[in-house]
């Protein structure tokens, strides 16, 4: 069973608008909290500390911070996404312990769970194109044959980046253009059984669509009838994030000079 919750709030796609946000239920803290001042430094900190893999994953106390962009865009416009809702999120969910926002070009996600590495495939939203495809038969077979490429590519694409594009050409010359990614801390098994779920449930709802935005936690599916994603930022080698530097500790002082006694008086 596919288990997602729909947010319908949808807005328009422009990084300096949201497209949804879930404030989850599960409990609440207060401004003057430890949780609250843990939360503070650590969203403080994403924007500058997320490199050109688009993915950066920290705790701080008891905060625990996901950011992730989208794998075509430029590294600035990956930053400036995440300063943006990295903000915005405590104005929209001012004291959840858990929350997360999605725009078109990233997402921020914090919780006070350990939330790196774990597959979440709820909360999530879609939008869609109310136009259907004109051969919806034959369209379906090239759409799944499409998707079945690219979903094992993001899910094989490595620890820096899980995400992967195509297109085909079907019926009555209709493209169609597709990225689909994880958050690069899952295995590729949940990423490819984050993909799954996000298709089965477009499938069920809006199986004749000819585009389609997916966002969950883990992971994101997205097609449309023409090309929105630059495929020449994705060819781009990655390099890893540089370890901090090892310190190693300096030698002890020698211990001072043994000083004769004073002469007695």
């Amino acid at each position: 069973m596919i288990s997602l919750l729909i947010i319908t709030n949808l807005f328009s796609l422009a990084i300096s608008q949201y497209e949804a946000f879930f404030c989850s239920q599960n409990g609440n803290y207060t401004k003057e909290s430890l949780y609250r001042a843990d939360l503070n430094s650590l969203l403080n900190s994403l924007s500058s500390n997320i490199d050109n893999t688009g993915f950066y994953s920290a705790s701080v106390g008891q905060a625990n911070a996901i950011a992730l962009c989208r794998a075509d865009i430029q590294h600035n416009t990956c930053q400036g996404c995440v300063n943006i809702v990295a903000k915005e999120i405590l104005g929209i969910c001012p004291n959840q312990y858990q929350a997360v926002m999605w725009y078109e070009f990233c997402m921020v996600r914090y919780s006070n769970d350990n939330i790196t590495g774990r597959l979440a495939i709820s909360p999530g939203t879609y939008s869609y194109n109310r136009n259907n495809m004109t051969s919806p038969g034959s369209f379906k077979v090239v759409r799944e044959e499409l998707m079945d490429d690219v979903r094992a590519r993001a899910a094989n694409g490595g620890p820096l980046r899980k995400a992967a594009v195509g297109n085909r050409t079907g019926p009555d010359d209709q493209e169609i253009f597709a990225l689909l990614q994880c958050t690069p801390d899952l295995s590729p098994v949940n990423c490819s059984r984050c993909l799954v779920q996000a298709t089965q449930y477009i499938s069920a709802l809006v199986n004749d669509t000819i585009g389609i935005r997916l966002y969950t936690p883990s992971c994101l599916y997205r097609y449309e009838p023409s090309q929105f994603y630059n495929d020449t930022r994705l060819e781009e080698p990655l390099t890893p994030p540089l370890a901090p530097p090892l310190v190693s500790s300096p030698p002890p002082p020698p211990p001072p000079p043994l000083l004769p006694f004073p002469p007695p008086p």
